[in-house]
């Protein structure tokens, strides 16, 4: 994920392929879309089905946030990120969803790499900006396999909220069963949100530096595509990927066509090498710490977020990842197999 931030009404859009927005469709009248504010399910997993969401639309304390960010291409050829508000109000959204802007209002837009972690002042203006409280029950989504949403989850949680889940599959699955959808803007309540952070999810340089070394114990897991683990692909000037890395592309946890995630059994295997290496630390009495990384910490998130639907939560995501890492040419980086 490179550093280039773009926001769809600046005049940096000029010179951007176009993105095809498919045409909303109406809410049906069979279809349950509203709920009683008192029945909302408590959250027993960090994602939700798309039943269990269009049965909880409506209710007074359920926040849904569409968190879409798009990839697309300049004439210059490199990607960048454009913000998913259009799509999100031409397109159309699920009803009642409120967009959340991961490019500018959710991260650092000053910060020394693309989508660095807001401040926790800026966090708190943020969410309480999309009209959530510490007693809102937060569903978030995108348009894409989960990775942005999954960002999102895993900033609520960095922050100490965990009334926070992902929608599986997203609009992509919505869609696919031909759920409601509405277009234009929802203006939400305002919010006031208070954070609890919890810094322990998080790694910089110098730990994952430290890991490298030998200095500090933990399994590292890289979540780009396998052809930029192996330094076959990539936009950075430095390809590759951090020496000790386990790969698990987060393309690859996600079912193609619907975007849901894989059952557990299926992400177990996936993960099959990393959780060999936390078990023998276990064994060895030695930190069972897995720290997840890609380009810009977003596929990260997605990697986390299914480590965590097979019970594995002893995670921290280096938000830097190869962004900011690439850029030293101090730290090693390598092309090696592919675990």
């Amino acid at each position: 994920m490179n550093d280039s931030r773009t926001t769809s009404g600046s005049p940096a859009t000029a010179g951007i392929a176009a993105h095809v927005i498919p045409l909303a469709r109406p809410a049906h009248s069979h279809e349950r879309t509203t709920a009683s504010p008192r029945m909302v399910s408590p959250l027993v997993a960090p994602i939700v089905s798309t039943q269990w969401l269009c049965d909880h639309i409506g209710s007074d304390s359920v926040v849904v946030l569409d968190a879409s960010v798009l990839r697309v291409t300049g004439f210059d050829s490199h990607p960048t990120w454009l913000s998913g508000l259009d799509q999100y109000l031409v397109g159309g959204h699920i009803p009642g969803a409120i967009f959340a802007d991961l490019i500018d209002e959710f991260s650092n837009p000053t910060g020394a790499f693309g989508f660095e972690r807001p401040s926790i002042a800026q966090f708190e203006a943020a969410a309480a900006a999309v009209g959530v409280t510490n007693d809102s029950t937060v569903i978030v989504y995108d348009t894409a396999a989960g990775q942005w949403a999954a960002r999102l989850w895993w900033l609520f949680r960095a922050n100490g909220y965990d009334r926070v889940a992902v929608l599986d599959g997203g609009l992509t699955k919505w869609n696919h069963e031909d759920r409601p959808i509405d277009t234009g803007s929802v203006e939400p309540a305002r919010g006031a949100f208070t954070s609890t952070e919890r810094p322990q999810l998080w790694a910089d340089k110098t730990f994952v530096a430290s890991v490298v070394s030998g200095e500090a114990a933990a399994t590292l897991v890289c979540a780009v595509p396998a052809s930029e683990f192996a330094a076959e692909s990539g936009e950075r000037a430095r390809r590759g990927h951090i020496p000790g890395s386990v790969s698990v592309p987060s393309g690859r946890l996600v079912d193609a066509e619907t975007n849901a995630f894989l059952k557990p059994d299926a992400l177990r295997a996936l993960f099959a090498p990393t959780l060999d290496l936390t078990a023998r630390s276990a064994v060895a009495g030695t930190p069972t710490l897995i720290v997840a990384y890609c380009d810009g910490a977003i596929a990260a998130a997605a990697d986390a977020l299914a480590l965590a639907l097979i019970g594995v939560t002893d995670v921290a995501i280096y938000d830097g990842s190869l962004t900011e890492w690439s850029v030293d040419d101090a730290l090693p980086l390598v092309g090696a197999a592919i675990y």
